[in-house]
């Protein structure tokens, strides 16, 4: 196969070899080397068979000092060059640092390109979430606030950008006469299913809540009466507690050849923000029936898990007990600390996470929807771990689309744009957004969601 050589400045080097080995290994899995090579100009410099074919623009990294690094707000872009061109459907580009020439010509039968838009610390930007890290801003929840994000700022939440670099990359490396191939990605979906509670009706105090909310805060007799009549089944036997969607999310997945990812919080009865005990017999034989239909069970480490090794581990050990095959992990709300929480997965072994998604609307945290391998920008290493970017959350994004058809429409818009990528369209349904009132509709339309986006 062709082999494919990129020349680089020394500066930053740990986070210049990342970026570069997760798209040209990860992403388009290749044959590549890098060279250091301390050129006047500092550069991404592509040859070909030994032949300098494209020239990207180091217009990030070589404007700072390797001592005092680029950890500071003011580092952080405010806006977005459009490179215009030809080679995708998006025809402007953003870009975030560099300018928006593009030059092509020929010299001797070889092509020569050069580009002034610096792609490749643009991707390291969204990628490793560095943004998160400069005046530790966070939300009620300890989270870096969705609205604090560069692409809610800019409106860019719904565009994978990093995919779309990985294709213009791709489109000039063909026109600069590269032969080699690429790896081929398929579409996947993966439906993810947070477990906060395991059982609506699982205590008195639950009950007597759930009834009280009717009458107080919904002020609904009709609701009353038909929760009333719910609960009573479900302590007679005839129909299961309102919360159990393991058969039904199973069956969908199974209908539809996808395998689920099944978080639970490896909690016990009495602990701060515990809803059921991980060592009960029913979460037990749920756990079971999961495994033994070859779907996948993962960590839903709990609310004060996130920025805590100690915490993370004892929870994860506790769920390696029923099953010792753990390799997911979801922190619960969503609760993320950048690098310091992938450090503690990474640390404990986990093998892939799921977390980089906004809180208060669905789309693409990390501009991807691919899986990659994360780096900390701490350490400047790059973790044994893979990011799955969970894309869509039904609690988020129903906050902005609370009408049935617009739910639906969005979150199918959404699939469609992964489609178009090839990527992976995780997506988060709880077991408890059905029943609840303000999921009543929405959670009628899951089946069809599922059908029309695994198509």
């Amino acid at each position: 196969m062709e082999k494919v050589t990129i020349s680089i400045s020394s500066a930053f080097l740990p986070e210049k070899q990342y970026i570069l080995e997760v798209i040209f290994g990860h992403f388009f899995d290749i044959p590549f080397v890098i060279d250091v090579n301390d050129i006047n100009k500092p550069a991404y410099i592509i040859y070909f068979n030994g032949i300098k074919s494209l020239v990207f623009n180091d217009a990030f990294f070589s404007k700072f000092d390797e001592n005092t690094g680029y950890l500071s707000e003011s580092a952080i872009p405010i806006s977005y060059i459009l490179l215009k061109n030809e080679y995708l459907s998006e025809a402007d580009l953003p870009v975030l640092f560099g300018n928006d020439n593009l030059n092509i010509k020929e010299e001797n039968d070889n092509m020569k390109i050069s580009c002034g838009a610096d792609i490749f610390a643009s991707a390291f930007f969204f990628l490793s979430r560095w943004e998160e890290i400069p005046g530790h801003k966070s939300d009620e929840h300890g989270r870096f606030p969705d609205t604090e994000s560069f692409l809610q700022k800019n409106k860019l939440q719904n565009r994978p950008l990093v995919n779309e670099y990985l294709e213009f990359l791709w489109a000039l490396m063909l026109k600069a006469g590269y032969k080699g191939k690429r790896k081929q990605n398929q579409y996947k979906v993966t439906p993810t299913h947070d477990i906060d509670y395991f059982k609506r009706y699982n205590s008195f105090s639950k009950i007597i809540g759930t009834l009280l909310g009717d009458l107080i805060k919904r002020r609904s007799f009709k609701l009353l009466k038909k929760n009333i009549a719910e609960i009573y089944k479900c302590k007679i036997g005839k129909s299961l507690d309102p919360f159990d969607k393991f058969d039904f999310f199973i069956y969908i997945s199974e209908k539809n050849n996808l395998t689920s990812v099944f978080f639970f919080i490896p909690s016990l009865a009495g602990e701060k923000y515990s809803t059921y005990n991980i060592y009960s017999k029913d979460i037990e034989a749920a756990i079971r029936k999961i495994i033994e239909r070859n779907h996948k069970v993962g960590i839903h480490a709990s609310y004060l898990s996130f920025a805590d090794s100690d915490i993370f581990l004892k929870e994860l050990n506790r769920l390696r007990k029923i099953h010792p095959d753990v390799s997911f992990a979801r922190q619960h709300y969503l609760r993320f600390k950048t690098p310091v929480t992938w450090q503690i997965m990474a640390d404990a072994g986990i093998e892939i996470s799921s977390n980089m998604s906004f809180s208060n609307n669905a789309g693409f945290r990390t501009a991807c929807c691919y899986d990659y391998p994360v780096f900390n920008v701490l350490t400047r290493k790059k973790l044994k771990l893979i990011e799955l970017p969970l894309v869509m959350m039904d609690a988020a994004l129903i906050k902005e689309k609370a009408q049935k058809d617009n739910f639906f429409s969005s979150a199918v818009k959404l699939a469609k744009t992964v489609k178009k990528y090839r990527g992976n369209f995780v997506f988060l349904w709880h077991n408890s957004s059905f029943s609840l009132p303000e999921w009543e509709k929405i959670g009628e339309a899951y089946t069809e969601f599922v059908n029309e986006i695994a198509k």
